[in-house]
């Protein structure tokens, strides 16, 4: 519901936080692939934040890697996991 609620005023940028993660009841929750559909339908760009990293390699076209406050690898979500660029980040998405 929050969902519809944002992309009816057709915001310029779609934050989405936790966005599986949103309702109590287990069953309410979205898919993945029901929200990819969702955010596919407007123009707006989308940044969604999760810990969730089935979900971000369901959702995202590009995946950022935050480890300790600070970006350690922005990419292709499908380069993400085969070519990680540090040991560090190697380790946080094994």
């Amino acid at each position: 519901m929050a969902l519809a609620r944002a992309l009816v005023l057709e915001p310029d940028v779609l934050l989405l936080d936790e966005p599986s993660h949103a309702s109590i009841s287990p069953r309410a929750r979205p898919s993945s692939p029901t929200l990819r559909a969702c955010c596919a339908r407007t123009a707006s760009p989308r940044c969604s934040s999760t810990h969730d990293r089935g979900e971000a390699q369901a959702l995202a076209d590009r995946v950022a890697v935050l480890i300790g406050g600070r970006v350690r690898q922005l990419d292709d979500n499908r380069r993400r996991v085969p070519a990680p660029v540090s040991e560090e980040v190697a380790r946080f998405v094994a």
